[in-house]
């Protein structure tokens, strides 16, 4: 009898038919985070601004202090993860996160509060932030079956589409409400809540089995898993490159709206919103995709067909010709959303469980070591040539960036099968 349940159990999983529950819990906890990043990360901002009398170089420290985390710790973490249970990493990282914030809004409120403090309390939270998604993603195929990867990845990144559009704003509507410090103080309240929801989860949390050896073999086994794959190093190179282009692109991009193009801010905004919007669109048509070229080819196709896209933005101008930057944003955002829903199930369903956290965190690592240098260069560019010059650059690198998947062995991938309630991959692990 228990035989049977248990397959009958591992049948309607692999279905997407059991678990729900575990998944939307899993999903209320990711979105409380995010929206508490979002609202925090504005509110955090807004109190530089209002009432600390931020200057220029102050804002750039805290906004890096702010994105810092997965350079310092983004491989360590990644092996750290598959060394414990997952969700209750979450957990704690959440709890981290909220004492941090909720610390920064007391140190405002007794008067205490300085720009040390804060720096290193929003670096502090960076760090969190890295473990707590690192172990997000590594505990996802936990929860859903691996055929149905695809379709819980698309409900988590359309909600992070959703709130890119909306966190923001909602965090400058609280400021307004309750004060700065007391819409970080909210934010502390939502990193709890996400906290609390990971604790009503009961399904397994189980401690990976891998042998441990030392941090830094567990680190190189990451990125020999990545390297050695022709597949997952292809997707890692072309997400590195296009995070390094479409950073240089976003450092100008205002500039070019405003400047080259006479676009009010306000209308700027919106128009920067674009992205945020195929984002969206991309995130409800995803499973319409796979379904139709399989998961792998999904992953090619969804850049192959959008960045040339991209090319259409340097070759706007005031009038009529606006509509060009707007249809390649948002065709290019779209691109970008269905490429991450694509390509993170990919590499969830491919990669050995217990190396989920390290192979994870060594592409988030490759992923986010880039834009910084981009958006300098990028600046750097636009001051010596100019920004319609550096979008035009900026297009053509994300354009040639799809060759790495052109390459690779996933256009010719089949589609993932199910054998036995159990999800195969075809020749996904001998792809090197």
């Amino acid at each position: 009898m228990e035989d049977r349940t248990a397959g009958a159990r591992a049948y309607r999983l692999a279905r997407g038919l059991v678990a729900p529950t575990e998944f939307g819990l899993l999903w209320t906890a990711t979105t409380l985070s995010q929206l508490a990043v979002r609202v925090g990360g504005i509110a955090l901002s807004l109190l530089a601004v209002t009432a600390m009398a931020a200057t220029p170089v102050q804002m750039g420290l805290l906004t890096s202090a702010q994105h810092l985390g997965m350079l310092i710790v983004g491989l360590p973490a990644g092996a750290m993860i598959d060394r414990y249970a997952r969700r209750r990493m979450m957990a704690r990282m959440d709890g981290v996160r909220a004492a941090l914030v909720a610390g920064v809004a007391l140190a405002w409120w007794t008067g205490v509060l300085t720009w040390p403090l804060l720096l290193a309390s929003a670096l502090a939270a960076s760090v969190a932030s890295v473990f707590f998604d690192v172990a997000q993603q590594a505990y996802l195929p936990s929860v859903v079956a691996r055929t149905q990867l695809v379709r819980a990845n698309t409900r988590l990144q359309g909600t992070s589409s959703v709130l890119a559009l909306g966190g923001s704003a909602a965090g400058g509507v609280l400021v307004s409400l309750l004060s700065a410090a007391g819409t970080v103080f909210a934010g502390a309240v939502g990193y709890f809540a996400s906290a609390l929801t990971l604790r009503f989860m009961h399904g397994d949390d189980p401690l990976p089995s891998a042998a441990r050896t030392g941090m830094a073999a567990e680190i190189r086994a990451g990125f020999g898993y990545v390297w050695r794959d022709r597949a997952l190093r292809a997707i890692a190179l072309c997400t590195a490159s296009g995070n390094f282009f479409m950073s240089a692109f976003i450092a100008v991009m205002l500039l070019f709206l405003v400047r080259d193009l006479h676009i009010p801010v306000y209308a700027a905004g919106l128009v920067v919103a674009g992205a945020g919007i195929g984002g969206v669109v991309a995130a409800a048509t995803t499973k319409r995709w796979v379904d139709r070229f399989g998961q792998a080819r999904t992953v090619v196709l969804s850049l192959a067909l959008t960045q040339p896209f991209a090319l259409l933005t340097p070759l706007s101008a005031p009038g009529w010709r606006i509509a060009l930057f707007i249809t390649g944003w948002f065709v290019t955002g779209y691109g970008s959303t269905l490429y991450n829903i694509s390509q993170v199930s990919y590499r969830q369903a491919v990669c050995p469980d217990e190396l989920l956290g390290r192979v994870n965190a060594s592409n988030r690592f490759l992923a986010f070591a880039t834009p910084a240098v981009g958006a300098l260069l990028g600046g750097v560019l636009a001051d010596v040539t100019s920004p319609r010059t550096t979008l035009l650059i900026a297009a053509a690198g994300l354009v040639l960036g799809v060759g790495w998947l052109v390459a690779s062995p996933l256009a010719q991938q089949p589609q993932p099968t199910l054998v036995d309630g159990v999800e195969g991959i075809g020749s996904a692990r001998g792809l090197s």
